[in-house]
């Protein structure tokens, strides 16, 4: 077996597919492996490629934490009240932050890294929120009336 670099997707494909046929092939001799034996550490190296590959690219397919938590609310089959009771906040505060009306709070990340485990740099990335969007859709435009100064400061006329 050749043991190579995780370079891509298809190089993480190949790996997991070689790890799966090793594993169906020794079982149950693979849980008596010796850890001195050239099997083993080939295995260990695998698991260690597979586990680097998916922590670096991985998790970081979720473009917002919203998607994070949606992701784990369907992997633990969740409806929004049963997540709401679960880290003891209220429902209508939890369907707007699943919503975006409303951000998260450092309180809400706390307890979603804690009892369920998702990553905190997962959590605490910047996203909009639809009450973002509205400031900006209502904001009032002044074409002409700021003077650039030396840096970024601006003033009325």
């Amino acid at each position: 077996m050749q043991i190579k670099p995780l370079r891509n997707h298809q190089d993480f494909i190949e790996t997991v597919s070689t790890v799966s046929q090793l594993i169906d092939n020794s079982w149950p001799k693979i849980l008596t492996l010796n850890e001195n034996s050239e099997q083993y550490r080939q295995f260990e190296v695998l698991l260690t490629l597979i586990e680097i590959y998916e922590r670096e690219n991985c998790l970081s397919e979720f473009s917002d934490p919203v998607e994070a938590i949606q992701f784990y609310m369907e992997k633990n089959d969740l409806t929004v009240t049963e997540l709401s009771n679960l880290i003891s906040e209220d429902f209508f505060k939890m369907t707007d932050i699943l919503n975006r009306d409303k951000p998260m709070t450092l309180t809400i990340v706390w307890k979603l890294c804690t009892l369920w485990k998702i990553p905190a740099n997962l959590l605490l990335k910047p996203y909009k929120t639809n009450a973002c969007s509205k400031l900006s859709e209502n904001e009032p435009e002044y074409p002409n009336h700021f003077i650039e100064l030396d840096g970024p400061h601006a003033y009325f006329p």
